[in-house]
């Protein structure tokens, strides 16, 4: 099955002024802003690609943590990077049999494929409680899943992966990554590490999956921006977020 193009990738990319980009970083460093009876301008001034950004990673550093119990690094590390039994290595090809001309450094998963069906996971759930009278009432959640259902399939690497999620389509994420989704909210961008983060939520995770992928809750792992500086040039949002002695590099 030739792979669909990933929408998110083919549009433009949105500009921000360095002003914009000024203020952004006043609620980036709220806590250090309030510390010092620093003013916060309205958050209407900022541009959605950067209110994402924000969100992002309080989704990856905070709530993750809140909901799962453990950080998002852990989770990670543990599921995917070192685990060389079900997930192969980034650079591997996708689909359910190993590519005999791959690499050996690409790991060929020894263990059991594990399965999760989306319309299961994510079907109408309700939940049964009894009234005064002792007669049972079933309460039916209001979440709906629209977007990860949207992501899964525009990302889909093999025939009928947009119906499960399974181990098969996981692949290891490069640390860095992960590292500054966290303390930057830095987008994801590469649809491999996008399906690998969604995915293994979803096998590994199928208690909190809900909660962490709702349409309410889930970020926008993809878009990103330019910086348009005073000076004219355009600058990424990372390279302004590092900060680096001097000589360093």
């Amino acid at each position: 099955m030739k792979r669909k193009a990933n929408k998110a990738c083919r549009m433009k990319t949105p500009i921000v002024t360095e002003s914009q980009w000024n203020h952004y970083k006043r609620y980036r460093d709220l806590p250090v802003s309030l510390w010092f009876g620093t003013d916060i301008p309205s958050a209407t001034s900022l541009p959605k690609v950067l209110v994402d950004r924000l969100y992002r990673k309080w989704w990856a550093q905070t709530y993750f943590l809140q909901v799962v119990g453990q950080s998002i690094r852990s989770f990670i590390k543990k599921k995917l990077n070192d685990n060389r039994t079900e997930v192969r290595r980034k650079t591997a090809p996708r689909g359910k049999q190993p590519n005999a001309s791959a690499s050996r450094h690409d790991w060929e998963s020894t263990g059991p494929e594990r399965r999760q069906s989306l319309a299961e996971l994510f079907g109408r759930h309700g939940i049964e409680r009894t009234d005064e009278a002792g007669a049972i009432i079933v309460d039916y959640s209001n979440q709906t899943f629209n977007r990860v259902h949207i992501l899964v399939e525009s990302i889909s690497f093999a025939d009928h992966s947009s119906v499960f999620a399974s181990t098969a389509q996981l692949r290891t994420i490069d640390t860095r990554r992960i590292t500054n989704l966290c303390a930057y909210g830095e987008p994801l961008c590469d649809e491999n590490d996008v399906m690998s983060l969604v995915g293994a939520i979803i096998v590994y995770l199928p208690e909190h999956a809900r909660t962490l992928l709702c349409d309410d809750f889930l970020p926008d792992f993809q878009l990103t921006c330019k910086i348009r500086r005073m000076d004219g040039s355009f600058a990424d949002p990372i390279d302004l977020e590092y900060v680096r002695p001097a000589g360093a590099h």
